[in-house]
């Protein structure tokens, strides 16, 4: 059975993992509409959050200091208009998200210099928001800031204990560091990875039961299949 580590090539080669390029980062404000609409999506492979973003923006929201002081009846009055679906509790949760951007704006606008890693602390004081947990704040410093760091998911767990790349009993930063190792703290290539396993574990890696034969990662599993994951 192959370790992580030997079997990257052919994890890289099945999900189309770039690797040595940095991954593409907004830049400037554009920042802001990509991080509404990763808040906005229900999976990595939703655009959801996309149709969101245009809807606020066409509306003249999506702006940090606008959308974080809009009312809620002017956010769902928005969006229904343009036939956007989205919780309450997810608009709650931009117009929070928000609010947090507004107040670093200038710093989160700019290119960090690269003598600077503040991505720590802005993981850190998202997670701190109500309704975001450490795998959402990864997820937005990889996906919108450009830092080398894993948002480890289900999927991503399952995948793994079933593989027997991990033990059942391991830690969320246990997890991250291994894989954030074994990409070797590339961008492109964790998210590219992060996004690929969302899909195996999506249309594949299911939680009940796992859809081996045809799984782009079928040969990578142990030589007696998968091994059996409690969830």
């Amino acid at each position: 059975m192959p370790t992580l580590s030997e079997a990257r090539p052919m994890i890289a080669q099945a999900l189309a993992i770039p690797i040595g390029r940095r991954a593409a980062i907004p830049s400037g404000s554009s920042r802001f509409e990509a991080l509404v609409a990763l808040l906005g999506s229900r999976t990595p492979r939703s655009n959801r959050g996309d149709r969101l973003a245009s809807a606020l923006d066409d509306a003249g929201l999506l702006d940090p200091e606008a959308l974080a002081s809009a009312s809620l009846d002017e956010l769902t009055d928005t969006l229904r208009d343009a036939r956007v679906e989205a919780p309450v509790a997810t608009l709650r949760l931009i117009q929070r998200v928000a609010a947090w951007f507004q107040a670093h704006r200038d710093e989160l606008e700019r290119d960090p210099d690269p003598a600077e890693e503040p991505h720590q602390l802005w993981r850190d004081e998202l997670a701190g928001i109500n309704g975001i947990g450490r795998a959402t704040a990864d997820a937005i410093v990889l996906r919108i800031f450009g830092a080398a760091t894993y948002p480890l998911d289900r999927a991503t767990y399952r995948i793994f204990v079933r593989h027997g790349w991990i033990d059942p009993t391991a830690e969320y930063d246990e997890v991250a560091s291994l894989i954030i190792g074994v990409w070797r703290a590339d961008p492109a290539a964790l998210e590219a990875f992060s996004r690929g396993m969302a899909d195996i574990g999506g249309r594949f890696c299911k939680p009940a039961a796992p859809r081996c034969e045809r799984c782009p990662l079928r040969s990578v599993l142990p030589p007696g299949g998968p091994i059996e994951v409690g969830e």
